[in-house]
């Protein structure tokens, strides 16, 4: 009679599928850190965001006729 894989061994099989895997995986490239222009940093791109909230936009512009 064949006995059935006890736990242990399923459990170890799993685990090395496992790490086989995870090995197998590309690696994800790195995130820049610095600004992706040259000379374009925080404070420009602050100040475009607040002058985009200012500029009313075509659809406020339609409403409020």
């Amino acid at each position: 009679m064949r006995h059935a894989p006890s736990l242990a061994v399923c459990a170890a099989c799993g685990l090395a599928l496992l790490l086989a895997w995870l090995a197998l995986q590309p690696y994800a490239a790195p995130v820049p850190t610095g600004p992706f222009l040259p000379g374009y940093g925080t404070g420009r791109a602050l100040a475009h965001v607040g002058a985009l909230a200012q500029a009313p936009r075509p659809a406020d512009v339609l409403r409020f006729r």
